[in-house]
């Protein structure tokens, strides 16, 4: 989220030592453009350990597992870069921190599980791939309406 820091600023003064909690019209504007800023965006980054993922589009044989993959995903403008552990220090450090697992809410983890996405986390060097996926359907469903007549005819008679 852009601005993400400056944005949470009155909610994080609320953490400080001393700090009374007091809830304010500042921190309930902060709250609401951030709470609908992280629920609109759309964009994902999945951080995996899995290099392959960079090859996965130009395989000629997959499994069926590989191949439903490709199906969900071929709905989205999908792009898949890799990051060496070395050159991405904050994915490196995540992934020698075991006890951060234990924070990520259960809901997303059985989430993941379900799409049959592995979250593995190792004691050795590490490397990053994310996912980048966007939904296209907003811009199909413009596109496709462009083109309807009886769209139209009802937004005339409307107007």
């Amino acid at each position: 989220v852009e601005g993400f820091s400056r944005l949470a600023l009155p909610l994080t003064q609320l953490m400080r030592k001393g700090e009374k909690f007091v809830w304010t019209d500042d921190r309930e504007e902060s709250f609401e453009e951030l709470k609908r800023r992280l629920v609109s965006a759309l964009i994902l980054t999945l951080p995996s350990d899995h290099k392959s993922l960079k090859y996965i589009f130009t395989q000629r044989e997959l499994n069926m597992r590989q191949r439903r993959w490709l199906e969900l995903l071929k709905d989205y403008d999908t792009n898949i870069q890799y990051h060496l552990g070395k050159a991405n220090v904050g994915a490196d450090a995540l992934s020698q921190k075991s006890r951060m697992i234990a924070c990520f809410n259960f809901i997303i983890l059985h989430d993941l599980e379900r799409l049959d996405i592995e979250l593995c986390v190792r004691d050795f060097g590490g490397y990053w791939a994310s996912i980048r996926i966007e939904s296209n359907l907003i811009l199909q469903i413009k596109e496709a309406q462009k083109d309807d007549d009886e769209l139209w005819a009802i937004v005339q008679n409307v107007e």
